[in-house]
């Protein structure tokens, strides 16, 4: 019973312990080599990967993953194919992550929502996102609280480039950032026309914080 125990629950706690800290700066910093991870992260990243993101078809201009300490995981994509462009948000029915553990295995259900998207809001958005992954800075300095997410933000510059962050102080740029990227998140799961129109009030906020991180 102690070693299935600590089979199924000392990787959980090595990766809570790994994900969830505060005081983080305003700014978001590289994602870790390959090298740098235990293999049951390499294991869950490459479940996380296949079921999310790797079947779908385009070409991605950018992506924003939130993996959540307790819900389950979400990815936000804006995909290309030839001149048009869709959002896509993919979610699974349950937590990839606590699905190991299950002592049943079952399949996951992914929900799926697409919305074209104008070039031009892909164009806006995407400003933002090379400001933020132009300054990845690397951070050493962590301490530990209870909760925390991991955000991965990903452009393509040319080439993929992806920065990350834990949950982020409040009021700082890099928590609107979420919240911004989490707007259109709610954009695509409520637009009930075929097409997501960015408000003049989040343009306005996504040139802002563009702004404020190139300042």
């Amino acid at each position: 019973m102690g070693l299935i125990f600590l089979k199924r629950f000392l990787p959980l706690f090595f990766l809570f312990i790994s994900r969830v800290c505060v005081g983080q700066p305003d700014h978001l910093h590289p994602v870790n080599s390959i090298f740098d991870c235990y293999e049951y992260e390499l294991t869950y990243h490459l479940k996380l990967r296949t079921l999310l993101i790797d079947s779908v078809s385009g070409i991605t201009e950018i992506q924003f993953l939130d993996i959540p300490s307790f819900a389950p995981e979400r990815v936000l994509l804006i995909k290309r194919d030839g001149d048009n462009y869709m959002a896509i948000l993919r979610r699974p029915s349950r937590s990839i992550w606590y699905s190991q553990f299950e002592d049943e295995k079952s399949e996951i259900e992914i929900i799926n929502f697409e919305k074209e998207i104008d070039l031009e809001m892909v164009e806006v958005l995407k400003c933002l996102y090379e400001s933020v992954l132009r300054n990845l800075k690397v951070h050493n300095d962590e301490s530990w609280t209870a909760d925390a997410g991991n955000f991965y933000f990903s452009a393509n510059l040319p080439g993929l480039r992806t920065g990350t962050t834990k949950s982020p102080k409040r009021g700082s740029k890099m928590e609107e950032l979420v919240h911004i990227n989490e707007e259109i998140i709610r954009l695509v799961e409520k637009t009930k026309g075929s097409e997501i129109i960015f408000s003049k009030e989040l343009i306005d906020r996504i040139r802002s914080l563009e702004k404020e991180i190139e300042n």
